[in-house]
């Protein structure tokens, strides 16, 4: 009797083939999900300094509606978003987190003028590995000068 072999199509892919295609697939993944990653804490850190820069100008904002007399340094030599005073802390939420700010308002006199210059800091680090903090200086005059 005869036997007739039938050769049947190599179709489909092998365990080694199947294994390297994962690998390949899964390092893939992760370097994307390291971009986005990456991209999310950019977007965090700049959202922080823009609030840092709104504290700024509305701390600048009540200063120049203040007497000239009154306008003085507060908040200690030393930015610390940890303080415990209330005029030297803010609290605000981005992206349902809570970020805390601290302030320092130094002011210079002159007889006419001060130099006003508000410091913002968090304790927040910037991609860099730095804190994220945003300095604004202003010169406000005496009314009728």
């Amino acid at each position: 009797m005869a036997m007739i072999h039938v050769k049947l199509g190599n179709k489909g892919f092998t365990l080694v083939e199947v294994l390297v295609a994962m690998i390949v697939f899964s390092l893939t993944l992760i370097l994307i999900l390291q971009g986005y990653l990456f991209a999310y804490r950019l977007n965090l850190q700049s959202l922080i300094k823009n609030e840092a820069v709104k504290i700024a100008q509305e701390e600048i904002e009540k200063l120049r509606n203040l007497p000239f007399s009154s306008i003085s340094s507060r908040c200690g030599a030393t930015c610390d978003p940890n303080s415990t005073g209330t005029n030297c802390k803010v609290s605000r939420k981005i992206r349902n987190v809570n970020v805390n700010f601290g302030l320092r308002i130094n002011v210079v006199s002159d007889t006419n003028f001060k130099t006003v210059t508000v410091e913002v800091c968090t304790d927040r680090k910037a991609v860099g590995g730095k804190n994220i903090s945003y300095s604004f200086t202003s010169i406000i005059a005496r009314r009728g000068t």
